[in-house]
């Protein structure tokens, strides 16, 4: 497309085109001066000509002095005459919309707190911004403007040098909700009574959801990949969501820290006994030993006796005969707390 030169003219011996006017042939004569609907400019002078948008060509020459003309209206006295084509530009301004951080649609745009939008107009001036009932005068051909505010139109003018105006008006949908996010720990992490058990360190699958788009999830201020895998987060972590308008949701990371060790449980003819490490028994009474963890749960138990061997629990016996009898045992949680203790038992007939 052939650029539209901004219209500057010198009068003496042209030929050819210009952007002045409608596709009129006018005479330019070659005498040192020329008359163009009874003003005269020397040949010398520098003549901006536009329309008015009603078939006139507007001219002016460098002292500032403005004369309007019909299409084709020109003078001279000399016959010797050249054609010069002059033409007027009639076409509007094209006015651009680069919006950063926001939601182009067919009939809408959606913004949120981190939206911008960068205006810009080809070969003209930007006139007027107007934000809802907001007036922004915005001299020049471009204009950025963030939107930290709620708003829901947008209209915008502009105009060039002859006088043909463009407007756009644009509905603006303002998003400024906040991304909803919900989270669970993987096993070994256990929820009871609406409270997540868990070591200081676990593993975490997120949720998130939000009324446009989903955009970054940060975890301690680090981008993170999230959709379809755990996330390995220690308690008191921050995590922020953040959708595609820039609505932020930020959580610290809270749950029940697992730091209990195992306790032992011992059981003697279904009476269960205080949690000890001497115990008084009778010969062939029944003894149930196992060990239970008040957190995320036991992951191993064992234990050592006479034997010397380490075999697992739980375990039911009698002793058989009377004296003092020692059983060492080891249990270990899901989060790696860890009980080791030796129980004595005194046996009486």
């Amino acid at each position: 497309m052939k650029k539209k030169i901004p219209l500057l003219l010198i009068l003496s011996g042209l030929s050819g085109s210009a952007w002045v006017s409608a596709s009129e042939t006018i005479a330019a004569n070659k005498e040192e001066q020329q008359s163009i609907h009874g003003g005269v400019f020397d040949t010398t002078s520098d003549v901006l000509a536009g329309t008015n948008g009603n078939n006139q060509v507007l001219l002016k020459d460098s002292s500032g002095k403005v004369r309007v003309i019909g299409e084709g209206a020109v003078g001279s006295s000399n016959s010797a005459l050249e054609k010069l084509t002059i033409l007027v530009d009639r076409t509007p301004p094209v006015i651009t919309f680069q919006w950063l951080n926001a939601m182009e649609q067919a009939d809408e745009v959606i913004i949120g707190p981190k939206s911008e939008v960068n205006i810009a107009v080809n070969e003209a001036q930007l006139k007027q911004i107007t934000i809802d009932d907001q007036i922004l005068n915005v001299p020049g051909m471009t204009q950025r403007i963030k939107f930290n505010l709620a708003a829901k139109s947008l209209q915008v003018l502009a105009e060039d040098e002859f006088g043909n105006v463009s407007q756009s008006k644009l509905v603006l949908k303002p998003d400024f909700e906040s991304p909803s996010i919900t989270w669970d720990l993987t096993a070994p992490a256990i929820k009871k009574g609406g409270q997540w058990f868990a070591g200081k360190q676990a593993d975490l699958v997120l949720s998130a959801t939000d009324n446009v788009a989903m955009g970054t999830v940060h975890l301690n201020q680090q981008a993170v990949d999230w959709i379809d895998h755990p996330l390995s987060v220690n308690e008191g972590d921050e995590l922020q969501v953040t959708d595609a308008l820039g609505n932020v949701t930020t959580e610290k990371l809270a749950w029940q820290v697992d730091s209990m060790a195992p306790t032992v449980v011992v059981t003697v003819e279904n009476e269960k006994q205080a949690a000890t490490k001497r115990f008084s028994v009778r010969v062939n009474e029944l003894i149930d030993l196992t060990t239970m963890d008040l957190g995320v749960g036991v992951k191993l138990q064992k234990y050592k006796g006479k034997s010397r061997k380490w075999l697992p629990l739980p375990k039911k016996f009698r002793f058989t005969s009377k004296g003092n009898y020692r059983i060492k045992v080891i249990s270990e949680d899901q989060v790696g707390n860890t009980l080791e203790t030796t129980l004595k038992f005194k046996v009486k007939r």
